[in-house]
C-alpha cells in the first residue's frame, strides 16, 4: 500500500540529481511541496535507497548512469512502496510511456517552475494517498 500523505506529513524524500547545481532548486522545490529531502545522491545506489525508506523519490532521468528508464527501475526495486517522480527535459510521449512502464508515478518538466513542481508533486502523493495504489 502507498504510504500515507496529506498537507500535514513529513514525506521522506530522496533525490538522485547528477547535475550538482540542480540540487538547491530540487531541494526549494520539494520544500515548498511540504516534503523533507534526506539524502540526496549522484547516482542510483539501490542499498542506500533501501536503507533511507524514502515516501518519494526524485530522479533526473535525462542525466543518470545507464539511462533514465533503467534507473526507475532500479528505484522501483530499491523502494517499492516510494512515489516515484522523473524529472525531465524531454517531451517525447515514447520517453515518457517508457519511463512510466519502468516505475515512474509521474514526469516533470525541467522548463516548470518551482511552484508548477511542488504543485506536481502535491497532486501525485495525494492521488497515490486516495487510491492507495502500490506499484508491486
Amino acid at each position: 500500500m502507498a504510504p500515507a500523505y496529506d498537507e500535514r506529513s513529513v514525506v521522506r524524500t530522496y533525490v538522485i540529481e547528477p547535475q550538482t547545481t540542480f540540487v538547491p532548486f530540487l531541494e526549494r522545490a520539494l520544500g515548498e511541496a511540504g516534503l523533507d529531502v534526506v539524502a540526496v545522491s549522484a547516482g542510483v545506489d539501490s542499498e542506500r535507497i533501501a536503507l533511507a525508506k524514502p515516501d518519494a523519490v526524485v530522479v533526473d532521468v535525462d542525466f543518470v548512469e545507464k539511462g533514465g528508464p533503467n534507473a526507475l527501475c532500479q528505484v522501483r526495486a530499491a523502494a517499492p512502496h516510494a512515489t516515484i517522480l522523473a524529472y525531465t527535459a524531454s517531451d517525447d510521449a515514447a520517453f515518457s510511456a517508457i519511463c512510466t512502464i519502468a516505475g515512474t508515478d509521474a514526469l516533470i518538466a525541467k522548463s516548470s517552475g518551482a511552484g508548477e513542481f511542488a504543485a506536481t508533486v502535491r497532486r501525485t502523493l495525494a492521488a497515490r494517498r486516495r487510491t492507495g495504489r502500490s506499484r508491486e
